[in-house]
């Protein structure tokens, strides 16, 4: 029953925070006397602290895949917007920012587990602000650490605005606007080559940056070479590939 609380507790702080949320309302939702909310958790300040620490593996995890997958920066950026996005169109914010509008209610052990949350999620952002900049999909000032609590800040501020207008459904769109200012323009090239059979190699290339394409391997014996000429804004480029079968 334990953690069926939290989980339901948590969705009613993320809806309406903890100062709106009461044991009774919690009982109630849960189907449960007030009684056995009060065996399992003992007051609002300890729930706070439960729910920081249970939030350690619920969302860290999920943001640390998002990291490590093989998408470029710009695309985990907006998984990570729409992630929230899709929170708040069920009228729920971040944990983090609602418990962070009730600060004052906080004991100290929540006091300290807070920033600690914080400073996962952060790291998490950090190194997708460092892969943008050396693979050069993410053009911005300062460094990853920086522009990572931007980014963050950001998205916790859109949602306390966003929830206060009744407006659930502009995060993720507002997130695109910043992730595309700071995205080096690319250009979309497309090579189409008929041997055997017919095939095509879509690719992305962005200026003064290396662009590996990945072919499959079933692929007729033989050496290809093609140049290909496509605007990317005012500049012409031309590129030759070699495109080596087995």
């Amino acid at each position: 029953m334990y953690e069926r609380l939290l989980e339901v507790a948590e969705q009613m702080i993320q809806e309406q925070g903890l100062n709106g949320v009461s044991f009774q309302d919690l009982a109630d939702a849960v189907g449960v006397s007030k009684a056995s909310v009060f065996h399992e958790i003992k007051n609002k300040q300890l729930l706070a602290v439960a729910l920081i620490r249970r939030r350690k593996t619920k969302y860290n995890d999920r943001y640390a895949r998002v990291a490590a997958c093989s998408d470029s920066a710009p695309e985990k950026l907006k998984q990570i917007a729409a992630n929230l996005h899709c929170g708040l169109r069920r009228r729920r914010t971040c944990l983090l920012t609602a418990l962070a509008a009730s600060i004052n209610m906080l004991s100290s052990d929540a006091l300290k587990e807070l920033p600690q949350a914080v400073v996962r999620t952060a790291a998490c952002l950090s190194a997708v602000f460092d892969q943008g900049r050396e693979e050069g999909s993410l053009e911005f000032q300062g460094d990853p650490e920086s522009s990572e609590i931007g980014y963050f800040t950001l998205l916790q501020g859109l949602q306390v605005l966003l929830q206060a207008k009744g407006d659930h459904s502009a995060l993720e769109g507002a997130a695109a606007v910043y992730i595309d200012a700071i995205t080096c323009p690319e250009a979309l090239f497309q090579v189409c080559h008929s041997y055997t059979s017919s095939w095509s190699v879509i690719g992305r290339f962005k200026q003064n940056c290396r662009c590996n394409l990945f072919l499959p391997s079933a692929l007729a014996s033989g050496e290809i070479h093609h140049r290909a000429r496509f605007s990317s804004g005012d500049t012409m480029v031309s590129i030759t590939f070699r495109l080596s079968h087995s």
